[in-house]
C-alpha cells in the first residue's frame, strides 16, 4: 500500500478481514497494518492472533512473544483448553529468539 492515506489503508483493511483475506492481510509490510490490528486486538481475541502472525511474519519476534504470552496468560479472551496452545506458540516463539 503506497499511498499515505491512512483511511483508505483502514477501508482495504477491513474489507480483507470481511473477505477473510487473512494470509494476505498479514503480509503487507506497512505500519498501518499494525495500528489496525492493534486498534482491533482490544476488543477481539481474533485480532491480536493475526496481531502477533503479523510481527512474527515481519521479524518482531519479540513483539510476537508478547502477544502470545497475553493470548496465554489471558482467560478474558481464550478457552482454557485454547490457552494451553497459546502457551506452547509462546514458548516456541521465545526459543526462537534465542
Amino acid at each position: 500500500m503506497e499511498s499515505q492515506d491512512e483511511l483508505l489503508h483502514v477501508s482495504v483493511l477491513e474489507w480483507l478481514m470481511s473477505h477473510k483475506l487473512l494470509g494476505e492481510l498479514i503480509s503487507v509490510d506497512n505500519p498501518s497494518v499494525e495500528r489496525y490490528l492493534g486498534r482491533a486486538a482490544s476488543k477481539s481475541p481474533d485480532a491480536t492472533d493475526l496481531l502477533w502472525k503479523y510481527h512474527e511474519q515481519h521479524g518482531n519476534h519479540a513483539d510476537a512473544a508478547k502477544l502470545l504470552q497475553q493470548l496465554a496468560f489471558s482467560k478474558r479472551w481464550v478457552h482454557l483448553r485454547e490457552n494451553k496452545g497459546f502457551h506452547e506458540k509462546y514458548k516456541n516463539e521465545r526459543k526462537s529468539m534465542n
